[in-house]
């Protein structure tokens, strides 16, 4: 499977007046934890020195994280006990989101285009947080799917799976790559509204597609820090979009709440705040300009 380019294309995107809400939520505090002089830094101030892989400067971290603090606890703010995340697609972003939710205490079933025993790496890496399937197993095994292919190829993602269930769009449209198609091109719809279409009764959500793969893994900030990133999120279903935000805040990221999916357009590539770190006061900023 091709992976998603680390640079964007700018692409006309309209900006129309509406009205934002950041997304919130209490987290349980990981009890577990030794206390600062113990453990040093917090995992979300780990800043390896990481080029190459998206796992390369994880695997440090995690390893720093072992040796510190032993296993990390299984839980999640929904109700306290690890969820089980399909990533379909293990470029780049679904790489590093499989890392990262691991690390927060989640279980991930990963799927790509070439067959579970390419993502053996990856997952020997993870070792008891993740396993591979197919994408149409991750598709039915997850309580929550994460879609993170190349735009092109989403009518390959299973859609008899995802009915009822919260999809997370981390896809962006990049003609180059995908090729033209006219009605994103005449902003007549989005990439992810033609996600959703072919996922009728899936409660999909756009998010993860403005923020470099290499800024999700290192930038993430405890709950009230100073400069912490904000991330645009739409989606159609207010519910879907809560979870999604409770998960995003685990991994030390505020949201912004964009409204209905259709305004994920303005998130996209060539956008104000499409790859820019911005707090939720300096994104609600940019996209009320």
């Amino acid at each position: 499977m091709p992976v998603i380019p680390d640079s964007h294309t700018d692409l006309p995107s309209p900006v129309t007046p509406l009205r934002m809400r950041s997304i919130s939520c209490s987290l349980p505090t990981v009890g577990s934890f030794p206390p600062p002089a113990e453990r040093g830094r917090r995992p979300w101030q780990i800043q390896p020195d990481g080029g190459g892989s998206p796992g390369a400067g994880i695997d440090l971290q995690l390893a720093v994280l072992r040796v510190l603090v032993g296993p990390r606890p299984r839980l999640s703010c929904a109700n306290g006990t690890a969820m089980r995340i399909g990533i379909i697609g293990s470029g780049n972003i679904g790489a590093t989101l499989a890392e990262l939710f691991v690390g927060a205490g989640h279980q991930v079933v990963l799927a790509n285009s070439r067959g579970p025993e390419t993502l053996a790496p990856l997952v020997e890496r993870l070792a008891d947080g993740a396993s591979a399937a197919t994408a149409e197993d991750a598709a039915a095994a997850g309580d929550l799917v994460i879609v993170s292919i190349p735009f092109g190829r989403y009518e390959q993602v299973p859609a008899g799976p995802l009915a009822g269930k919260v999809v997370v769009d981390c896809n962006n449209y990049y003609p180059a790559r995908d090729g033209r198609w006219r009605a994103l091109d005449a902003d007549e719809t989005t990439s992810s509204e033609l996600l959703a279409q072919h996922l009728p009764g899936a409660r999909v959500v756009k998010v993860f597609n403005a923020i470099h793969w290499k800024h999700l893994r290192d930038q993430g900030r405890p709950a009230g820090a100073e400069g912490r990133r904000a991330l645009p999120i739409a989606g159609d279903d207010v519910s879907a979009k809560a979870t999604v935000g409770r998960l995003i805040d685990e991994l030390g990221f505020d949201t912004v709440d964009l409204g209905p999916l259709a305004e994920g357009r303005r998130q996209q590539p060539g956008t104000e705040v499409y790859n820019v770190p911005l707090t939720a006061e300096e994104l609600h900023g940019r996209l009320e300009a």
